[in-house]
């Protein structure tokens, strides 16, 4: 008889992989999504420290430059601690994105991984499908 508790147990040991299978699934793919953000912010970051760099020195020095003597002298700290602020600021982002990135690798890789998956697996296999 096909509804015996046998055939039953099967069939819900089968629903159950299959349910598993589509959680881990869609937490694979969550976690590869924020990976791949993760990956075009940095990228982002990148691109806007190589345009800032070469517009800095323009728009920073361009005033300073106007005045001659002592009084540019004196204002130079000004544009200097600017740039040396931005490119901290661009720097700690771009490091803490990486580090974003490493973890949300080592999540997926642990995602991968993953116990209860492995044990329906072998649950499965043992009872035949």
């Amino acid at each position: 008889m096909f509804w015996s508790s046998n055939n039953l147990i099967r069939i819900f040991n089968v629903l159950t992989f299959f349910l598993l299978m589509s959680i881990i699934i869609s937490r694979i793919v969550l976690k590869e999504t924020q990976i791949g953000s993760v990956r075009k912010e940095i990228t982002m970051l990148y691109i806007f420290f190589f345009l800032f760099y070469p517009i800095s020195p323009i728009l920073f020095f361009d005033d300073s430059s106007t005045d001659s003597g002592a009084a540019a002298c004196q204002r130079l700290w000004i544009p200097l601690l600017c740039s040396l602020l931005f490119s901290l600021g661009l720097i700690w982002a771009v490091r803490y994105k990486i580090n974003n990135e490493s973890h949300s690798e080592k999540l997926l890789e642990r995602e991968g991984r993953c116990k209860a998956f492995d044990e329906v697996c072998r649950g499965i296999e043992e009872i035949g499908y």
